[in-house]
Order: C-alpha cells, then sequence, then structure tokens
C-alpha cells in the first residue's frame, strides 16, 4: 500500500514537471515570435490604440495609430 503512494506521488510529480515544462515552451515561443515582429505589424496590431511616442528631436507625441507602413505611420492627435 506505502509503494502505491509513493508511486502516485512520484507519477504526480511527474505529470506536473512535463506540464510546467509545456507552459514554459509556450511562453519562450510567444516571446520569440514577438522578437520576430517589426515595429510596423506591432503598430498594426494597435491601430485604433492611443499611444505616446517618443521620438528624437521632437519629444513625446501622443496620437490615436491610424494607419501603418513598412516606414510610415499615420496617426490623429
Amino acid at each position: 500500500m506505502r509503494w502505491d503512494a509513493l508511486f502516485e506521488d512520484l507519477e504526480a510529480q511527474l505529470a506536473a514537471e512535463r506540464h510546467q515544462g509545456l507552459e514554459l515552451e509556450a511562453e519562450e515561443e510567444s516571446e520569440l515570435q514577438l522578437r520576430r515582429m517589426s515595429l510596423a505589424e506591432r503598430l498594426r496590431a494597435h491601430r485604433g490604440e492611443s499611444v505616446r511616442l517618443q521620438l528624437s528631436g521632437v519629444g513625446a507625441v501622443h496620437l490615436v495609430i491610424g494607419a501603418v507602413g513598412d516606414d510610415w505611420l499615420f496617426g490623429l492627435a
């Protein structure tokens, strides 16, 4: 009987470690996908949202993201 409890406990620990490993893999994959995204792709994902951009030589600009191209951004102040 005690052996059964020991093996059940070991199996539960192994299952928990596997689950934790899968969660870690999924998290790493999400981070990798985010790193591969360009700035334009990230901005497109937030179209219609208000953002604050810090532009060199200009300073902070608050706008609502409109259209986004590969190297340009249209927003409403």
